[in-house]
């Protein structure tokens, strides 16, 4: 599945981020917790999911927002992901 999401898919979500990811705060967390589940740690995608995330006014569901603040935090904290340090508080 990563081999597919780093050949074909990221392509795809990138190119069709802005009408089918930024509208839809399910699929951004969606997203955070199928890429935690099977440990993909784009720093590209995860940076546009932080970056659509803050950028909401409010939160629909706290059961999802619960899922990219544990994501975020993982990934913040932990060295081997790649991205330790670059989410701010």
């Amino acid at each position: 599945m990563i081999n597919l999401l780093n050949t074909q898919y990221k392509k795809v979500l990138i190119r069709t981020w802005r009408s089918e990811v930024m509208m839809n705060q399910r699929i951004i967390f969606g997203l955070a917790d199928e890429f935690m589940k099977i440990q993909y740690y784009d720093e590209e995608l995860w940076l546009k999911l932080a970056e659509t995330s803050l950028q909401k006014k409010k939160i629909n569901n706290t059961h999802d927002f619960k899922i990219i603040h544990a994501a975020l935090s993982y990934l913040n904290e932990t060295e081997e992901t790649g991205l330790q340090g670059k989410f701010t508080e």
